[in-house]
């Protein structure tokens, strides 16, 4: 019975150097690479343009405001569309689709809001 309390301290002994050996080591220091990424660092302001492409309309960018203009067919009549999202938080987002009527008036026919869960 002692070996079996002998052994059992020794591996208990061993565990503890180990782990205190593990938690002494320092973190590794950020290289350069890291340092690069301090270029995205602050607030930014956005502008840009959404080219046509298979996935989505040409759009605008600019901030936190996406817009999308589109020209598709509903019903058999060509219809001039615009779809707006708006960054309201880091998590959540609002959004409005509107179409452009016979009449050149927008009329919203969506809108809502987005919440990252």
């Amino acid at each position: 019975m002692n070996d079996v309390r002998r052994i059992a301290a020794c591996s208990l002994g061993l565990a503890v150097a180990c782990f205190t050996l593990a938690l002494a080591q320092e973190a590794p220091k950020p290289g350069a690479e890291h340092e690069r990424l301090g270029f995205w660092v602050g607030d930014w302001t956005t502008k840009g343009e959404v080219l046509e492409n298979p996935m989505m309309p040409a759009g605008k960018i600019d901030g936190k405001t996406w817009v999308y203009d589109d020209e598709s067919m509903m019903g058999g009549a060509m219809v001039k569309n615009r779809y707006t999202m708006v960054e309201t938080s880091d998590t959540s987002y609002t959004f409005k689709w509107e179409v452009q009527g016979p009449d050149g008036e927008w009329m919203t026919i969506m809108q809502g809001k987005g919440q990252k869960s």
